[in-house]
């Protein structure tokens, strides 16, 4: 009987314990009523338009101190036009008040902000790590706690346009294009989205967003958008060989750009527009326009990267037309500039960037499964305790084997993004020694030894009895193909070999004229000593495969198969 009262009583002081908590937090979570992301928007717009709007907004000393540091950090930066310790200070006060009191609106909204005013001075190095955090946050936000929320994904978009990571890029792009209300917004999201279509080399997608962007911006008399999407539309046409349209759209552009005086579109327009002429041959013209564009680059110090764009042009019609002075003296500013460069947004800047970035995405995703399983670890004790008066053991084995699901899981995600870390190391490893035949072979190698290692792993988990066996492999398989040799990866490998080695590839094309693109990769890669098995993995075709190419190379050839071994690639 006393037993039974111990119990008894432990019971009640226990659910007691656990009323007394759920009472705390339900009054701590109702004593306050929370500031709206739209009460955030209507302040601000307030502030902007100067009226009397945000007077029916009533923010808490916080939150109001919390926006000033942002208003007086974007002043500062619109009064010196460029990158000041004041306004650095400005905006990192405002994130770390924002953080410190769990404002995670307007922490988000302050890191935009600071975001935004280092990459308008091209500060790349400073401003991924802190573009880096807001994605990770706006990632665990929802879309309704983003204060304007599309000129958010907007700047990501253009910002990972910046630094090439065009996957990411449009990913931002499509949602700013969801969630916006202002058309004349959309006509600048297509543009870019047309732009990241024209990198990736889909012209038919490219010239269909330039064209809705045209549309829209045609339609709200956008004059400077016009100008923008003529000259992204001349892009298209200077691909395939029709100068003269390209140089037509890009006057149109130029004309635009003066009348609104923007400088940075007048300066990129002028950069191109002298790319046309020198296709046409017309190189007075294309020099004459070069020295209008690098005075509206030497104007701002943001604009250097143009600068030396222009420079690196300005060198070549130099050289072009034997002007050994003239020559010597861009050789010697674009030393200069690159300097400059390096800390700011120059060629090896934004390469470093995209690496950076890549390795910043990869580990925040290992970073989310690590916190995830934390998270499921502390969450299954409070289950454990909640439950341990009714069922222990059937709650034990639930947790059990839920927890070793979470962490295959976690595992799984972990393979695949050393994987992929992996893979974006020997990739930059390729970029930065420039695409050499010697860093080639060193890449084809490590991508051998990453499709083994992969191959070695599908096979363990066809053997194993794991959670969701079949989706794991077919998340290694998609990795396995990632990393074969495709047509997109064939040309640039194709044309360092025919840099390295011009006789022997002019040797190919012109005794062998009928070759194919798949009978030059077998016969490269052969001639490089890629052995069957490693073929075998970088085509992703079975060793027999490689066998029958091999003998309908040698039936379409005849006797001469034999000579393509024999003569040296030198």
């Amino acid at each position: 009987m006393k037993i039974f009262q111990k119990i008894k009583v432990s019971t009640l002081i226990l659910f007691s314990i656990l009323l007394y908590g759920w009472l705390f937090l339900t009054v701590q979570c109702t004593s306050k009523k929370e500031t709206t992301v739209a009460d955030y928007e209507t302040y601000l717009n307030g502030k902007k338009e100067e009226n009397d709007q945000n007077k029916n907004v009533k923010l808490n000393e916080v939150e109001e101190k919390c926006i000033h540091l942002i208003e007086l950090g974007n002043k500062e930066t619109k009064l010196w036009d460029k990158e000041t310790p004041k306004a650095n200070d400005y905006f990192e006060k405002s994130i770390v008040l924002a953080k410190k009191h769990n404002l995670t609106s307007l922490e988000i909204f302050a890191k935009l902000n600071y975001a935004q005013y280092l990459y308008q001075f091209r500060n790349m190095p400073r401003s991924l790590p802190v573009v880096i955090d807001l994605t990770f946050l706006i990632e665990k936000t929802s879309e309704n706690n983003i204060i304007y929320s599309d000129e958010t994904y907007q700047f990501l978009g253009y910002y990972y346009m910046t630094i090439q990571q065009y996957k990411e890029a449009q990913i931002y792009l499509q949602k700013a294009i969801n969630v916006t209300h202002e058309q004349q917004k959309l006509s600048s999201l297509y543009d870019n989205t047309g732009i990241i279509h024209l990198k990736q080399n889909k012209k038919e997608l490219a010239e269909k967003s330039f064209n809705k962007a045209l549309k829209i911006a045609t339609t709200y008399n956008d004059e400077l958008r016009i100008g923008k999407i003529y000259g992204n539309l001349s892009q298209i046409y200077i691909d395939e060989m029709q100068v003269d349209k390209a140089i037509a759209l890009l006057n149109e552009d130029v004309v635009l750009s003066k009348k609104h005086q923007a400088k940075q579109n007048t300066m990129f327009a002028l950069i191109q527009l002298s790319k046309a002429y020198e296709a046409k041959q017309n190189i007075k013209k294309s020099d004459s326009l070069l020295h209008e564009a690098i005075k509206i680059a030497e104007s701002k110090s943001y604009f250097k990267s143009s600068e030396l764009e222009i420079l690196i042009l300005l060198k070549g019609i130099a050289m072009r037309t034997n002007d050994t002075i003239n020559e010597l003296k861009y050789r010697r500013k674009i030393e200069l500039l690159k300097k400059d460069l390096s800390h700011t947004d120059g060629p090896e800047s934004i390469t470093n960037t995209q690496y950076h970035a890549q390795l910043s995405a990869v580990n925040l995703q290992m970073e989310n499964e690590k916190s995830k399983l934390k998270e499921i670890n502390t969450n299954n004790k409070i289950l454990i305790l909640v439950l341990v008066f009714v069922l222990v053991l059937s709650t034990l084995t639930f947790i059990n084997i839920n927890r070793k699901f979470k962490i295959e899981k976690t595992e799984h995600q972990n393979i695949l993004l050393t994987a992929e870390i992996d893979k974006i190391n020997s990739e930059n490893k390729l970029k930065a020694a420039h695409h050499s035949i010697d860093s080639y072979f060193q890449y084809l190698n490590e991508k051998n030894q990453h499709i083994e290692t992969l191959n070695k792993k599908i096979n363990s988990l066809e053997k194993s009895s794991t959670f969701h066996k079949n989706e794991k492999i077919n998340d290694l398989q998609k990795l396995l193909k990632s990393h074969l040799m495709t047509d997109e990866n064939w040309f640039p490998f194709r044309k360092t070999f025919m840099e390295a080695y011009p006789d022997y590839f002019e040797y190919l094309t012109t005794q062998f004229e009928d070759l194919t693109e798949s009978n030059l990769r077998l016969i490269i890669l052969l001639k490089l000593g890629i052995n069957t098995k490693e073929l075998q993995n970088i085509l992703g075709i079975s060793a027999d495969a490689v066998k029958k190419a091999k003998q309908r190379l040698r039936k379409k050839l005849g006797d001469k198969y034999d000579s393509l071994f024999e003569i040296s690639n030198e």
